[in-house]
């Protein structure tokens, strides 16, 4: 313990990491984590195999299905104009505008609205698996 000085910060007293670690709070903290972030992971694991599957399927599977032979050099363009066409649309017409704006740098905002997910979602995967971002 150290003396406290008129007019300075107050006196602080050492804590013992050890104890901090197997304190009933700290074990309680690390449970809710755990039961928190398992389906976070799940959810996000999930969504990155989504667009890991579409990709592949956009760009080489549904050419050829469509007798157009098998990478045709001008397809990509087909995908990125569907993409931007739904990505601002979800941002005209879906509450949230599609999320965060990356031009606009990170910066924390706080989680968003539950009614904008969905629209975040859409964009996120218009995006990613038509091509304005690839994956692959």
């Amino acid at each position: 313990m150290t003396a406290t000085v008129p007019g300075g910060p107050p006196a602080t007293t050492a804590v013992d990491p050890t104890a901090l670690l197997r304190s009933p709070e700290y074990l309680r903290l690390l449970v809710f984590a755990a039961l928190l972030g398992a389906p976070v992971s799940a959810a996000s694991y999930a969504f990155l195999q989504l667009v890991g599957h579409l990709q592949p399927w956009v760009f080489s599977d549904l050419p050829d299905a469509l007798g157009l032979g098998r990478d045709p050099l001008w397809w990509p363009l087909l995908p990125l104009a569907l993409a931007g066409l739904l990505v601002g649309l979800t941002i005209r017409f879906l509450p949230g505008g599609g999320g965060e704006s990356p031009a606009d740098g990170f910066h924390a905002a706080g989680p968003p609205a539950v009614a904008a997910l969905p629209g975040i979602l859409v964009a996120a995967t218009a995006g990613l698996a038509l091509g304005a971002v690839s994956l692959v």
